[in-house]
């Protein structure tokens, strides 16, 4: 039965697949693989409670003021939206909750607040050249709603740069999404897991050992003689490397910079810093207060006083051995 419910029910979750996880189930999603997904959705894995994570807490709270600008700076009718949008037809496994809706216009708005270091993963502004497992959120949006244009993704990078994306329908697209998603779906009623793909999928799958052989065939003996010479190549390197580090080690002593003859940088070895809210607590409590939620947040606090932030920066005690 398709009901209405939150984005943050996780029961509610179990009925079918989100936009959010359009990703996963399709293999796009860099951090969670179609059979974790699988595992979840099969209740052998809890999902990891993102709730009291810093970065997804700034990104709930950045969503209504950069929603604010675009209405105001961009001239934008966004609108918000309860509702639980489901697929139609086989695909009514299928779920999505919006950010806002460009009603007038017909177009889905998704908000994104990412950092400066994902810069790179976004093309030119005005296009679709967003990360495939966004691209693979709108094509699932689009296909709960099929009377939607598009969706435009407005993407705050570094918390000083708003920039816009536009995905547009693409019928044969959305088409191949729904064939994806609609196998992973039938593996879940079934109980089929997915292939696994990585090591912690195999690891998990096979968590259990029974006391029996198995013959290795002759692909997976190749492997076995590839993979031990491997790993005692490693060994070898691994036994060179803290040599070559001791000996430079030695020949700098105290020095924290090592240099060649004209002036280049060729290896640092020195004491690192750190950010001691202890000392902060202490002898500035009021600032210490200000940023004090279910613990204290030292990425806002660096942010929004950067001088005061500088004088309770300490040496770390140890030092830090790093080649340029």
């Amino acid at each position: 039965m398709q009901v209405n419910f939150s984005v943050d029910d996780k029961e509610g979750r179990l009925q079918g697949i989100g936009a959010s996880e359009a990703g996963a189930a399709t293999g796009v999603n860099p951090w969670k693989t179609p059979f974790m997904l699988w595992e979840e959705k099969t209740r052998r894995r809890d999902p990891v409670d993102l709730s009291d994570n810093e970065s997804v807490m700034w990104g709930s709270f950045m969503e209504h003021t950069i929603a604010d600008f675009a209405k105001k700076k961009l001239g934008m009718n966004l609108r918000r939206t309860n509702k639980t949008y489901w697929g139609e037809g086989q695909h009514s496994f299928m779920f999505a909750h919006l950010d806002r809706l460009d009603q007038g216009n017909k177009r889905i708005i998704e908000i994104k607040n990412t950092s400066e270091w994902m810069a790179d993963k976004y093309g030119q502004q005005g296009t679709d050249d967003l990360p495939l497992y966004y691209k693979a959120q709108g094509w699932h949006e689009l296909a709960c709603l099929p009377t939607y244009s598009g969706v435009d993704f407005l993407v705050l990078v570094g918390g000083r740069s708003l920039k816009q994306y536009t995905l547009n329908r693409d019928a044969e697209l959305i088409e191949m999404l729904q064939a994806q998603e609609l196998d992973f779906w039938m593996r879940v009623q079934e109980d089929i897991p997915p292939p696994p793909i990585n090591k912690a999928d195999v690891e998990s799958r096979y968590s259990r050992a029974e006391s029996w052989p198995i013959v290795a065939d002759i692909q997976t003996v190749s492997n076995v003689k590839l993979l031990a010479d491997i790993k005692a190549r490693m060994k070898e390197l691994k036994a060179q490397e803290e040599t070559l580090e001791t000996g430079i080690k030695a020949f700098m002593a105290e020095a924290d910079t090592l240099v060649t003859a004209s002036g280049e940088t060729l290896a640092t070895w020195k004491i690192g810093n750190r950010f001691s809210s202890d000392s902060l607590k202490s002898k500035e409590p009021e600032v210490y207060e200000r940023f004090l939620e279910n613990s204290f947040n030292q990425k806002a606090f660096q942010t929004s006083c950067p001088d005061i932030y500088k004088r309770f920066v300490v040496p770390s005690g140890a030092r830090s051995f790093r080649l340029k």
